[in-house]
Order: structure tokens, then sequence, then C-alpha cells
């Protein structure tokens, strides 16, 4: 099985920045923080697209394309029940030789691009503080992306979106497990997604954990937009979707600062995500 060898890029951005967006339905006491360091670095130009139920299920791209991710990620809690949550992530795009498949009719130029990707703002609340614990998040996506339309550059998605998350989990201090359901809606005629995600996880030692997670972004197909030159180059279509099996892993200092990475195992289905080999890191501290 070659998928150890050739991570998927978007996939592994996902993964790492998953705590990001939900993280279950914990919440921070009032007056702490998170903050962490995360970045997804590319071993090798994606060529191909998957599109399908299997790895062999792909279309062409035109130019070999890199596309690199680093991001900035915190969460404070306002009170014991509410926690606003903030991701800045950056973006280098850099399309360059030419493939030996021609898939669409008309080669781009070479490019590169740097800049924001799409930054959030989420709040999370808790709404169920008991042995299983129930917490609800509002998130907001932003279209701060830079594009170069003409090369099929893009850093994020050309639309904003708007959605909510039911997180439900319970926890002890050997495992955890949660799941999460959300809902989000995209102006500029991008389609609608729904995401869920269940993780298990377990405590190895007092310092380290390892977890099991399913990750699902399904688009709803219902919006219009079509941008042939974005199609070309993979990089931030309408319609991306994924259902994924993957692994976590994280380990902590008593100093409460530590270190994470997370690596897919189990492709299940994809539309639209370039396939690529990546290292994705992050290094945190709390406060």
């Amino acid at each position: 099985m070659k998928l150890p060898v050739r991570l998927l890029l978007p996939l592994l951005l996902l993964l790492i920045t998953a705590d990001v967006h939900a993280g279950g339905p914990w919440l921070l006491k009032k007056g702490t923080g998170f903050a962490q360091a995360q970045a997804v670095i590319p071993g090798y130009r994606y060529t191909r697209m998957l599109n399908g139920f299997s790895l062999r299920d792909y279309t062409g791209v035109n130019r070999a394309t890199l596309n690199a991710d680093f991001g900035l990620y915190a969460e404070y809690g306002l009170t014991d029940k509410i926690d606003v949550i903030a991701h800045l992530p950056f973006k280098y795009i850099d399309t360059g030789e030419q493939t030996d498949s021609l898939y669409f009719e008309d080669l781009l130029d070479p490019g590169t691009l740097t800049g924001l990707s799409n930054t959030m703002l989420a709040f999370k609340f808790g709404l169920v503080d008991s042995k299983v614990k129930v917490a609800a998040s509002l998130v907001t996506q932003w279209n701060t992306a830079r594009f170069d339309q003409a090369k099929g550059l893009a850093t994020g998605f050309d639309a904003n979106s708007f959605g909510a998350v039911v997180h439900v989990g319970r926890g002890t201090e050997k495992h955890y497990g949660f799941l999460e359901v959300g809902f989000h809606a995209y102006t500029n005629n991008f389609s609608d997604v729904v995401t869920v995600r269940a993780e298990h996880g377990w405590a190895v030692g007092q310092r380290a954990n390892v977890g099991a997670l399913l990750d699902v972004r399904q688009s709803l197909e219902n919006g219009t937009y079509r941008n042939a030159n974005i199609e070309q180059t993979g990089l931030y279509p309408n319609d991306q979707s994924w259902v994924v099996i993957s692994a976590k892993a994280s380990y902590e200092w008593d100093s409460g600062t530590g270190v994470n990475a997370a690596v897919p195992l189990v492709p299940i289905q994809f539309k639209n995500v370039g396939y690529n080999g990546a290292v994705a890191l992050g290094v945190y501290r709390k406060f």
C-alpha cells in the first residue's frame, strides 16, 4: 500500500487543524487559552487530482503544483461556557513544469502566489456538562484569499461560509471519544457542505495520546460556481469532498508545550483533491 508515502496534502491540513475547528465538546476554563503554530510541507508537487473511491481514480493537471500551508490558531475561554476560536491560515502556491498529461485543452502559464487563505472565527458554547458533554459552535470563514485566476491560482475558496456544528463526547483519564456534525452555507454560488468527524483516542503514559478518526466533507452540489482555470489546477474548486480514516498523535510536556501530527491511513472517497506527499506538524502552548 503506497498511501504512507504518498500522503494527501489537503487532508493532512484538515487533520492537523481539526482541533482548530472543533476538538470535541470540551471548553477551556475562563481566562485560559491555547495557541498553535502548524505547517503542512509537501514532499513533491502533485500532477493529478483524486476523483472517486480509489487512489487510481484521478484526473490529470497540466502543470505540477506545489501547495504549502502554514497557520496560526488560538482559542480562549471567555467564560467557563463560551470559547472564542480564531485561525489565520497562510498559503504558498506554485505551478511549475508541464506534465505529460494534457487533460485540459488550454495550458495555463506557470506562476506563484502567497497570501492568506480563508480566515476563520468561531464561538463554541457549552450546553450539557455531565459525563456525556454537549456543545455547539457557530463558525465563519472569510474570503481573505488571494487569486490569480488567469493562471488558476488561489490560496483559498472564493467565498465566505457560515456554519453550525454540534459536538457530543465523553472522556476519562484513559480515553476519550466524540462525534461532530456540521452544516456550512457558502456564498458566491459555492455549494453548501456537510461535515462529520468521529474520533476516539487513548492515553499513552502520562504525556502522550494517540487517536483514530473519521473525517468527512460532503458537498451538497447545490452551487453553480465554476471556474475552468481553478478546476485545471485543483486549487479550491467548487464541490470539493472527501472521506478518510486517519491516525493522530500528540505529546505534551509538564510546561504545557506540546507537539502533534496526523496521517491519513484509509482513503475512502475523494473529489477534486490534489494528490501530494506531505509532512504535517503542529507545535502548541497552553496558557
